[in-house]
């Protein structure tokens, strides 16, 4: 393993140039989103203000007392979608908690993407640190903050929740590369350890294909790191290595396992076939490198509206560092990681995309940029480990590139086609009580069961209904995610729950559950819950949508699980006690 700086030189370095370096860093994450920060302009993407709906609903959710929000029961004309069942809720959780500091709906957005930013530099930053110092970190953190497919992200696609994936992915590699220390050095590295399960799982949070990737990509480092690792430690460093990574995916099974779980019954096949199949997104290798800046779609072939671009000068700089830092395991990491996510992203894999599972299902090929963005930035540090003769020479090489990366394409920084984000989002609130509005590209999420389109939306529909008629009462307690209604009925009837079915729903009469098989087998053709009543009478109707069947035993388990993980981190500590690395 080659020398790298220790800890008595980073504590040198110390807090004081740790907190210069977050403050640099978010300030040139400030810079970077002036122009749409400063002006509360609201750009022309390909996802539109999705997110800024979804992070509202999703606050709201949280504010009726929703701790997981997985139902939007508003959406699809008052019927309700089951959208956070199968979107990654890390964005909209973030973006929620913050929208309390902002009044304009552009600012939800802008404000943890921000913030996202700057977590995401500096996890390039503590990665690059103990390999090449402060400078060489810093020019990691701002390589990565103007790589060009983050603002395709913001800019073009509009995809946060990517963005949200991206920014986490360092710290993946800031962890792993600290176990490994830590393990060359005889440290137990519980720190690293804890560090790597939540990083990966925030990685699960933030966004499934960006998560597969870095699972992946983990294991291929895990290995390479073990490989490098002094015989004597490479099971103990497997070992952590390994529990880390699984522990991972133990803190991010209600996502995860609920989706999967769920897959079956809504049609997410119509967004992965046809225009949206994987092998028609490939990249061509120019297209790396050259290319005019635009906001258009990806199609088949060379005719191609959005820009794929690795950045230019973020490649030779990055090519510079990992030559002149090939003696340290993760710029090697890093450099073959990038090699061979170009490689994956170009038509001579594309029958890959076709035919394999998990490749098909991820539907753009280009969405190993983001992981390209990561390992070129890393790269970029080994720029310091130039020479010391050369330092002058260094210097300007590394200013320039960066000068470069700033400047190539500068209009990446700007939105397209700004409109009015108030008044849209106030017309389409309107709307949304009246009409089928969905939040996704060919409503992938609309349930199985609905066969057939439920009645024209109406507000004056209640949720919970007698069926042929009869006014229901709403009680007090009642709210749009838990439903309590009081019907009557003059003769042997069914109550109608006017929301769509998915397994999942708990609904009672009179206190008593009535059993997920007999709700699913009176389900409406429409979609919709037929409860059958089985007398004359007054009824007390509740219902609420739990959550994806098999939910609450999954999280008894991770919830067994993260104990006894805790539970050895304490123990593995103790054992190791007088003997510690730093995890960043």
């Amino acid at each position: 393993m080659p020398t790298e700086i220790g800890a008595d030189e980073l504590s040198r370095t110390g807090w004081r140039r740790d907190a210069l370096a977050w403050a640099l860093v978010f300030a040139g994450a400030v810079i970077c989103l002036s122009p749409v920060l400063f002006t509360g302009v609201w750009g022309t993407t390909h996802d539109g203000f999705r997110y800024v709906l979804l992070v509202a609903r999703f606050r709201d959710a949280l504010e009726h007392g929703e701790f997981y929000p997985r139902w939007m029961p508003d959406a699809f004309g008052r019927y309700g979608e089951p959208v956070f069942v199968y979107y990654q809720p890390a964005f909209f959780c973030l973006g929620a908690l913050l929208s309390y500091l902002v009044r304009e709906p552009a600012y939800t957005i802008y404000l943890p993407v921000t913030v996202l930013f700057t977590l995401g530099s500096m996890g390039c930053y503590y990665a690059v640190k103990p390999i090449a110092g402060w400078g060489g970190a810093l020019a990691a953190a701002f390589f990565f903050l103007l790589t060009p497919y983050l603002m395709c992200d913001l800019h073009v696609r509009g995809d946060y929740g990517e963005i949200t994936a991206v920014c986490c992915v360092p710290w993946t590699l800031v962890f792993l590369s600290a176990l490994h220390r830590s393990v060359h050095a005889g440290a137990p590295g519980t720190g690293a350890m804890l560090g790597l399960a939540l990083s990966v799982a925030a990685v699960i949070y933030a966004h499934p294909a960006i998560a597969l990737f870095t699972f992946a990509s983990s294991l291929a480092a895990g290995a390479w790191f073990v490989w490098d690792c002094e015989a004597p430690r490479r099971r103990r460093l497997l070992f952590r290595a390994a529990l880390g990574l699984g522990m991972g995916l133990v803190f991010s099974a209600p996502y995860w396992s609920g989706f999967f779980t769920m897959r079956p019954y809504v049609g997410t096949e119509s967004v992965m076939t046809g225009y949206y199949g994987a092998q028609k997104h490939t990249v061509f290798l120019d297209q790396f490198f050259f290319g005019n800046w635009g906001f258009g779609k990806s199609v088949e072939g060379r005719g191609d509206g959005m820009p794929f671009l690795l950045g230019l000068p973020h490649f030779l700089a990055c090519s510079l560092g990992a030559y002149f830092g090939r003696k340290h395991t993760l710029i090697r990491v890093c450099y073959a990681g990038l090699l061979i996510s170009i490689f994956f992203m170009t038509p001579l894999t594309g029958w890959l995309w076709e035919h394999v599972g998990l490749f098909h299902d991820i539907q753009w090929p280009w969405r190993l940029l983001g992981m390209t963005a990561v390992f070129q930035a890393i790269c970029c540090g080994g720029l310091a480990l130039m020479p010391a003769s050369h330092s002058a020479v260094r210097a300007a090489v590394c200013g320039a590139l960066l000068a470069l990366a700033a400047a190539w394409p500068f209009e990446r920084f700007f939105p397209n086609q700004p409109y009015d984000l108030t008044e849209t989002i106030r017309q389409v609130e309107a709307d949304m009580p009246r009409e089928f509005v969905h939040f996704t590209a060919d409503n992938p999420f609309l349930t199985r069961f609905s066969k057939t389109p439920p009645p024209k939306p109406s507000l004056e529909q209640p949720r919970i209904e007698a069926e042929g008629g009869g006014k229901p009462e709403e009680l007090p307690d009642s709210t749009k995610y838990r439903m309590a209604y009081r019907v009557t009925l003059a003769a042997p009837g069914a109550a109608l729950v006017n929301q769509l079915y998915l397994p999942g729903w708990q609904v009672w009469v009179n206190g008593a559950e009535v059993a997920p098989e007999e709700l699913e087998k009176n389900v409406l053709p429409d979609g919709r819950m037929r409860v059958p009543l089985p007398a004359a009478g007054a009824y007390e109707i509740r219902a609420h949508y739990y959550g994806p069947k098999g939910c609450f035993a999954r999280a008894v388990v991770a919830a067994f699980l993260s104990a006894c993980f805790a539970a050895f981190l304490f123990w593995d500590r103790r054992r190791f006690r007088g003997t510690s690395v730093s995890p960043v």
